[in-house]
């Protein structure tokens, strides 16, 4: 009789343990949370001894998009000036440019990380379509900071 309830025991043991298994993976994977959260270093634009503002590279993991984020200086904004923004892969493709004009603080370029390969970007802002600085090179496939960033010292005449 003993014997009967021990293995009783063990196959009841074993049969809540498979179960209690497949429940837990047929459960919905955990999402981890997505955001954006800046890549390497930003690069900052001068002109005529004046800080103009800083384009730096962001990342959002929720779209897998790089962003390219230029930020005008308060000191700088209402010149008449614009600033076009945009991402350049290493292999020299560059993502649809974005021009902004300082009635905004804040301008953005968007590219697909994977829309060309490798997956190495670099955010570039050029003031007045010239004078420009570039962010830290960033690879997406493995995380890297390769070159840069790169300031740009300029000397154009306030309009």
């Amino acid at each position: 009789m003993r014997i009967r309830h021990a293995v009783a025991t063990v196959t009841l043991a074993a049969t809540a343990a498979l179960t209690m298994s497949t429940a837990a993976s047929a459960a919905p994977a955990l999402r981890l949370a997505c955001g954006v959260s800046d890549q390497g270093l930003p690069g900052n634009i001068y002109n005529n001894g004046v800080y103009v503002g800083q384009v730096e590279q962001q990342y959002d993991s929720c779209s897998r998009t790089a962003i390219a984020h230029f930020q005008w200086s308060g000191g700088f904004q209402g010149n008449g000036s614009q600033v076009k923004v945009y991402l350049m892969a290493s292999n020299g493709y560059a993502g649809q440019a974005t021009i902004g004009d300082q009635n905004s603080k804040d301008v953005y370029g968007y590219v697909n990380i994977h829309a060309t390969s490798p997956d190495i970007w670099t955010a570039i802002a050029s003031l007045d379509q010239i004078c420009p600085a570039y962010s830290t090179q960033h690879d997406y496939s493995n995380g890297a900071s390769l070159a840069g960033p790169q300031d740009s010292n300029c000397s154009i005449p306030n309009p």
